[in-house]
């Protein structure tokens, strides 16, 4: 009776393992938010006027500055910037779209980059382009 009891257990283990599929995966909890840093040629940080992010294939403009107001003041003063969160992680696709960042100074646009964003059917994911933005700044804005 012990060997069929064992025997049993053993079958049920392979039958659950059998039905996993390779494609559930486990998601964190974490909320991941992507960033763009502008910096100067002199290696330090732009702290813009304005910014938001395009999304390519509508034309709509996402004002990410109030995603987390405090997050965001504390982020400006490094020269980050939200791209996109989880919280957007709807208008992203797997393979990505296209967005783009746009930061300004007084009413010029200093700072424009496209990005592809994806998502690992968890998180929103950068798949293209580099979140470092470096700018030259005319001497007075120095």
């Amino acid at each position: 009776m012990r060997k069929f009891g064992i025997t049993g257990l053993v079958c049920l283990i392979l039958l659950v393992m059998a039905s996993c599929s390779q494609d559930e995966r486990a998601c964190t909890e974490e909320f991941v938010m992507l960033t763009v840093t502008v910096k100067d040629t002199l290696n330090r940080p732009v702290v813009l006027d304005d910014y938001f992010v395009l999304e390519e294939a509508t034309g709509d403009t996402l004002d990410l500055s109030s995603t987390d107001p405090w997050m965001d003041s504390v982020n400006r003063q490094e020269g980050r910037y939200f791209l996109l969160t989880d919280a957007q992680f709807g208008l992203t696709a797997a393979r990505g779209r296209d967005f783009s960042f746009m930061g300004f100074l007084d009413t010029n646009r200093v700072a424009h980059r496209v990005y592809r964003i994806g998502n690992d059917a968890c998180h929103v994911v950068l798949l293209a382009g580099n979140p470092i933005i470096t700018i030259e700044l005319s001497k007075n804005k120095q």
